[in-house]
């Protein structure tokens, strides 16, 4: 079959996609996972620019992307995502066939079955992975995928207690890194599955070492940026295991450190699950040490962090933590009167969770319910508690301090103790801010209403639309709260408003909460009855004449009148 022919500035276009992939390449392994998904939406968009058959260079950057999506998706808790990415490279692997891509797709089936728990799965997909990238080392990155796969084979193993086999793994590991001693990215796999086998020995000497060994990633800025992540957390749970045995409580001291770096880490790259566990750990070492108060506001941050990202489930069971320790302050009062001894404490906190592999298993095998991407929103408001997006609306900023809260956060510290967390001046949610409009459609009119929302937000209106802006708690509840919390309604007025149930109940609650309400027509239908009672006094805006776009100017103008005087 002859190829077609390409444009003539292909060449351009394959090298736009070139600096686009090595800018991939590094977001990924500096744990820049937004810039890296970004760069990849870039790539997507190019690769549709091609007509026929794919340039062989193209294929590769097309594989190895698909690569670099499905491990980030694994690594933020996405697994159904992950597990799309995975067979999406493995087919398309398949038809270029590329030996290499069918290796790193089977390597990222073996990533979604071990954070799915599965373990046995996953050393099949790890060996046959292993097998694949063996048959075919021709150049650096072979190398360096193999020592990926070795590495998290000799993870999985020690999880399974397999320490023969893990062992097997990490030998393999110690040839490779030979062959390229140089190389950052071998080399720090193979320390860190090495450090993970010493840290499995019951000798004090081993656990030394690989105290040692971790400590050396996690200061090495050129190491790749999840062994780093790895590093700090198996750490943490190696000193834990030390504060048991020795009751040294200088030890904690040293936790605390790791810790604020692994919050740091875990933030910057998205990885909640390992963010929500660190706070948890630092409730539980602020409880050994008596603080009551700081332990709760982590107990409380971590319970938000989990509903905020849909770790629902973790969320449950960090509420728990909290009801118990509640429920127990009685004993800690006694407790810390009578200079209890450390291991009493430590074993009322229950920290023995965090010394049998949790801090580094128990988020994995929790997937998030929601299967859409959460966005990391740089430069914008980050609430003082769930560390999430609180820009321009619907949030409470401090008068005192400007420090910001998402409203769900403000209303849990009120809860909790009803102070500011920056300033311990008391918050006051009368004073949160409100959107201006909140839109109201029929779900058979999303397209519309997704126009409407973005013209007028890009007019600097703010809007709330469901289900974009439905983040935590129940839909009907979430959508309560929103009208109670808006200057605006704008209705997209249809037949298929007509008969929805959805815009009538919403039209009720805004005549209830006297939200005033502009309705925008676009199609050439009358309200029923049920509809007209509502809207028959108000001044409606036809836009019943393609493109819509046109119309939209119009109504952005008259919800600005409307909200001066509002």
């Amino acid at each position: 079959m002859m190829r077609e022919e390409q444009p003539a500035d292909m060449n351009k276009l394959i090298k736009k996609m070139k600096r686009i992939h090595l800018r991939i390449a590094t977001g990924y392994y500096m744990g820049k996972f937004d810039k890296a998904l970004k760069y990849i939406e870039q790539e997507e968009e190019l690769i549709k620019q091609f007509q026929g058959d794919l340039p062989e260079e193209i294929k590769g950057i097309h594989i190895v992307w698909l690569f670099y999506r499905g491990n980030i998706y694994a690594w933020r808790g996405n697994l159904a995502l992950c597990f799309k990415d995975a067979n999406d490279l493995l087919t398309i692997a398949q038809l270029y066939g590329y030996k290499r891509g069918i290796s790193d797709g089977t390597y990222v089936l073996g990533i979604y079955y071990w954070f799915s728990g599965d373990l046995d799965k996953a050393l099949v997909h790890f060996d046959r992975a292993i097998r694949l990238s063996e048959e075919n080392l021709n150049d650096l990155m072979d190398f360096i995928m193999l020592a990926s796969q070795l590495n998290a084979a000799t993870w999985v193993s020690i999880e399974k207690e397999d320490l023969k086999r893990a062992k097997k793994y990490c030998r393999r590991l110690e040839e490779i890194k030979e062959l390229k001693p140089e190389e950052v990215t071998i080399n720090a796999p193979y320390r860190m599955a090495k450090a993970c086998l010493l840290k499995s020995s019951m000798r004090s000497r081993d656990r030394v070492m690989a105290e040692d060994l971790f400590r050396e990633i996690i200061e090495e800025d050129l190491a790749v940026f999840i062994y780093r992540l790895h590093a700090l957390s198996e750490l943490c749970e190696l000193l834990l295991v030390e504060l048991r045995f020795s009751n040294d409580i200088n030890i904690i001291g040293e936790i605390k450190p790791l810790l604020e770096n692994l919050i740091g880490m875990a933030q910057h790259s998205g990885i909640y699950y390992f963010l929500i566990e660190a706070y948890i750990l630092h409730g539980k070492l602020a409880l050994i040490m008596f603080d009551i108060e700081s332990s709760r506001r982590y107990l409380t941050q971590a319970r938000r962090m989990a509903e905020r990202y849909g770790y629902i489930g973790l969320a449950d069971e960090i509420a728990g933590l909290h009801e118990a320790m509640i429920e127990k302050l009685d004993t800690w009062e006694q407790l810390e009167k009578k200079d209890a001894p450390l291991s009493e404490r430590m074993e009322l906190a229950r920290l023995e969770d965090h010394l049998k592999g949790k801090f580094r298993t128990r988020m994995m095998k929790m997937e998030r319910i929601t299967e859409g991407e959460v966005p990391v929103y740089k430069g914008s408001k980050m609430c003082l508690v769930c560390k999430g997006s609180a820009e321009g609306f619907n949030v409470y900023v401090c008068p005192e301090c400007n420090s910001f809260y998402c409203k769900a956060c403000a209303q849990a510290v009120i809860n909790l103790e009803n102070q500011c967390w920056t300033c311990n001046s008391p918050i006051d949610t009368s004073k949160l801010v409100k959107y201006d409009v909140f839109i109201s459609y029929s779900n058979k009119d999303k397209e519309v209403a997704d126009a409407v929302c973005h013209f007028l937000e890009q007019q600097g209106i703010t809007c709330w639309i469901a289900p974009r802006d439905v983040t935590t708690g129940s839909y009907a509840s979430a959508i309560v709260d929103a009208i109670k919390n808006s200057k605006l309604m704008v209705l997209i007025f249809t037949n298929n408003a007509n008969f929805s149930k959805h815009v009538k109940r919403e039209l009720e609650l805004s005549v209830k909460n006297d939200v005033t309400i502009q309705p925008i027509r676009t199609e050439d239908v009358e309200p029923i009855s049920e509809l007209e009672y509502y809207i028959s006094s108000m001044h409606w805006l036809d836009a019943l004449t393609p493109p819509l776009e046109e119309h939209l100017s119009k109504l952005a103008q008259k919800v600005s009148q409307l909200l001066k005087v509002l």
